[in-house]
C-alpha cells in the first residue's frame, strides 16, 4: 500500500467519522426530544393519576349522599302513610260530626241535656 492509498483511507475514515459525529448528536437530540416527551407524559399520567382519585373519592361521597337521600325519602314514605291515615281518622271524626251537627238542626237528635 501506497502513502497516498494510505492518505485516501485516513480520509475516508475522517469523513467517516465527520458523518458519525453528526449522527451521534442527532441521535442526542432525538433522545433529549424523547426524554422531554417522556417527562411530559408522566407529569399528565400523574395529574390524571390525582383526577381519577379525585373523582372515585367524589363517587363515594355520591354514593353517601345518594344512600341518606333514599333513606331519607323512605322515612317520608312512612310520615306520609301515617299523616293519610291520620287524616281517614280525622275525615271519618268531621264526617260524623257533621251527620250529627245536621241531624241535630233537623230535631232528629238531642243535644244530649234534658229539656226543661
Amino acid at each position: 500500500m501506497e502513502l497516498q492509498d494510505i492518505q485516501k483511507t485516513l480520509e475516508a475514515l475522517s469523513d467517516n467519522q465527520v458523518v458519525q459525529g453528526h449522527l451521534l448528536g442527532r441521535i442526542e437530540q432525538a433522545i433529549a426530544r424523547h426524554d422531554a416527551i417522556l417527562d411530559r407524559h408522566e407529569d399528565i399520567l400523574e395529574r390524571h393519576g390525582r383526577a381519577i382519585e379525585s373523582i372515585a373519592n367524589g363517587m363515594v361521597s355520591l354514593q353517601s349522599v345518594v344512600a341518606r337521600v333514599v333513606d331519607a325519602v323512605q322515612e317520608m314514605q312512612g310520615n306520609i302513610r301515617e299523616l293519610a291515615a291520620g287524616q281517614k281518622v280525622m275525615q271519618a271524626s268531621m264526617d260524623h260530626l257533621f251527620q250529627r251537627m245536621d241531624r241535630f238542626i233537623r230535631g232528629l237528635e238531642s243535644n244530649g241535656h234534658e229539656r226543661g
